[in-house]
């Protein structure tokens, strides 16, 4: 039986969308490929555009020693182009291969609850799939491999160009090569690899002696073909996962295996649910290898039946209690999130702001309705249980090129005799939620913000430094002290300390706090403090340092509250 007979027969009725899948997988590899070769060209052009530049500068058509520290300078820069460039690229992919896995259960669900007309929202389902891909989707981004993030492996891609290119321009120069030449050579090298060189330049691939990579493209190439792979089986298993009448996960042989591997172990495997099916829970990671083209195919429930199953719970919910569960604890905790909420557009929002939470004034100028009502809803959310910030921020404001460095910004300022506060929204870069969500998945990508959180953080963050200086203004006697307070971050460096200590991590340790929280908490205590709260409120499953940092905010807060 060939791989897509395989694919058609255990699919069954759902075999279409099975195939589409498969299909849109493959062409996201190759798209990314062709696009990372581009990457890499455009790289060597710019250059070797330097190089003839230099030369003709100089007025010798050969490269001097003097040039190299110039040509230092511009790989160093090309270096941190391509390592960005290729972070985007590889971020794309994976949100593209997360919802291609994702696709295959999510049309599954929603055509079977359709024919049994059973009174489940679809558009609830939907959103939860989103919600689903979102969560595979960050999971894909805080995912290590040999110790290294995805942004540390994508910045060593830039380091190796660098480093690469620039043997063989230090070669070129101690044999005495030209610049034309060494230009051409650069453009064969990357676009044909090293047989090429050792071809047209037996001389300069003598001296180098195996320094260079055969391709210096490989090593990009495989890492975005494994984080594809990763992604596609990320968003396959979350979303099969999610859906009912989801029985089991085969893996699907691919037919390109020369040689038995791990894959025909993985194909082969039994355990009561036929061959190459694995239980729900107990689904094989995936991709096997870096160049893995074998299928992860989720097994449901033959159609008829999930159909008719629906059909008799709807009328006996205590007749299927597999259904029941699933509709009380997975698709009602969906349908939280996609109940219409209490503002809709940014003139409700500012509303509700004024009326039930004490701004004084509020301008959502600038920002989609969508996004006045994220903000709303975690300024809302915490002051729910953080009761002692109604009414203490006065203004809610908006601005424009002045903060399209930062997505927002919380302030307090001190008069003689009273304090005024404002958070303001940057309209640069909180005009919409695409924009918000685009850009902080770029920050994610590269550690600035903590793994697990989303877009809501940066709201959570700016109430963090809210808290910050309403406890420092309550451990007062005083404006002045208070002032002081504020401006040396008392509050935060105590309570950044104290978790620290409780987390056996040195306050110095920049690259540890990073690395368990984020690198926008290395700046400062306040930031710390800002960051530990985002991903305390934020994240599904908070770390260590976010959790530990929650318990002694709330024991602060026992001994600022205590009678």
């Amino acid at each position: 039986m060939s791989y897509i007979e395989e694919i058609r027969k255990s699919a069954g009725e759902y075999a279409k969308w099975a195939l589409e899948t498969r299909k849109e997988y493959l062409n996201l590899r190759l798209r990314a490929n062709t696009e990372i070769k581009k990457i890499y060209q455009n790289a060597i052009k710019q250059i070797e555009r330097e190089i003839k530049l230099l030369a003709y500068k100089s007025g010798s058509a050969y490269l001097k020693k003097q040039h190299l520290e110039a040509l230092k300078e511009s790989l160093e820069i090309e270096a941190t182009k391509l390592s960005d460039k290729l972070g985007n690229v590889i971020k794309g992919y994976i949100e593209n291969a997360v919802e291609a896995g994702a696709a295959y259960s999510q049309n599954i669900l929603i055509d079977l609850v359709k024919k049994a007309d059973a009174g489940i929202n679809t558009a609830i389902i939907k959103k939860a799939f989103s919600n689903i891909n979102r969560q595979a989707i960050e999971a894909c981004f805080a995912r290590t491999r040999k110790g290294l993030r995805l942004s540390d492996r994508i910045w060593r891609q830039g380091q190796n160009f660098r480093d690469t290119i620039s043997e063989i321009i230090q070669t070129s120069v101690a044999i005495g090569q030209d610049a034309v030449k060494t230009a051409r050579m650069l453009e064969d090298y990357v676009n044909q690899g090293a047989e090429t060189l050792a071809k047209n330049y037996p001389k300069m691939m003598e001296r180098m002696k195996g320094r260079i990579p055969k391709d210096i493209k490989y090593e990009a190439l495989r890492l975005a073909r494994t984080e594809i792979s990763a992604a596609f089986g990320e968003g396959t298993i979350a979303a099969a996962t999610f859906s009912p009448s989801y029985k089991g996960m085969k893996w699907v042989l691919s037919k390109s295996h020369p040689l038995v591997d791990i894959c025909d172990s993985l194909a082969n495997h039994e355990e009561g649910l036929g061959r190459g099916v694995y239980s729900p829970g107990n689904e094989p990671p995936y991709p096997a290898h870096p160049n893995c083209l074998c299928a992860l195919l989720p097994v449901h429930e033959e159609p008829e039946k999930f159909v008719e199953r629906l059909k008799k719970w709807v009328n006996n919910p205590e007749s299927d209690s597999e259904l029941e569960e699933w509709y009380n604890k997975i698709y009602k905790e969906a349908a939280k999130f996609t109940e219409k909420p209490k503002y809709s557009n940014k003139e409700q929002a500012r509303d509700f702001l004024l009326k039930e939470l004490g701004f004084r004034e509020v301008s959502f100028a600038g920002l989609d309705d969508d996004v006045s009502a994220m903000v709303t809803q975690n300024i809302e959310k915490i002051f729910e249980e953080k009761t002692y910030l109604k009414g203490f921020i006065n203004r809610l404001t908006t601005k424009g090129k002045e903060m399209k460095s930062a997505y927002a910004q919380s302030m307090i300022s001190f008069g003689e005799f009273h304090y005024d506060t404002e958070l303001s929204i940057s309209r640069e870069n909180m005009k919409s939620i695409e924009k918000v969500q685009e850009k902080y998945q770029h920050d994610l990508l590269y550690n600035f913000h903590p793994d697990g959180t989303d877009e809501n953080a940066i709201i959570l963050h700016e109430l963090g430094h809210f808290i910050e200086y309403k406890l420092a203004l309550l451990t007062s006697n005083t404006l002045k002290e208070a002032y002081e307070k504020i401006r040396k971050h008392e509050v935060a460096e105590l309570i950044m300390n104290y978790t620290l200590d409780k987390c056996g991590i040195e306050p110095n340790d920049k690259e540890t706090i990073k690395k368990e929280l984020s690198g926008y908490a290395c700046y400062s205590a306040a930031e710390f403090m800002a960051e530990a709260f985002a991903e305390a409120m934020n994240s599904q499953k908070p770390r260590k340092v976010a959790k530990v940092f929650l318990e002694v905010l709330k024991e602060f807060e026992k001994e600022v509250f205590k009678p």
